[in-house]
């Protein structure tokens, strides 16, 4: 499986509860979470309708889109709330040499 690596020196500098929105060439928007020290990675774009969940509301491990106040499980991607039926992606994380690393197919 080929993937992409997306470096994102600035993570350590995120304090619980920020989020960053990333851009990959492969599979577009991204938007990064940090919760309770870790990082959770989904697609930046509701599964409803073309808004960025980077901008929505994080309480939790919910993010709330702030078109259509569907909640989505960062976590998983699962959907939570009604209107959104459908997950988002979601994509794994881990640290090289104390760069966190966003991974997505290539």
């Amino acid at each position: 499986m080929n993937e992409l690596l997306i470096p994102v020196p600035e993570a350590e500098s995120m304090a619980d509860g920020d989020v960053r929105r990333l851009c990959s060439p492969a599979c577009g928007p991204i938007a990064l979470f940090r919760v309770d020290g870790d990082f959770h990675a989904i697609a930046d774009t509701c599964s409803h309708g073309q808004a960025s969940l980077a901008e929505g509301w994080l309480e939790g491990f919910e993010v709330e889109c702030p078109v259509h106040s569907g909640r989505f499980d960062i976590r998983s991607g699962a959907p939570l709330a009604f209107p959104v039926t459908e997950p988002v992606a979601t994509y794994p994380t881990r640290r090289v040499e104390g760069v966190l690393l966003v991974i997505v197919p290539a």
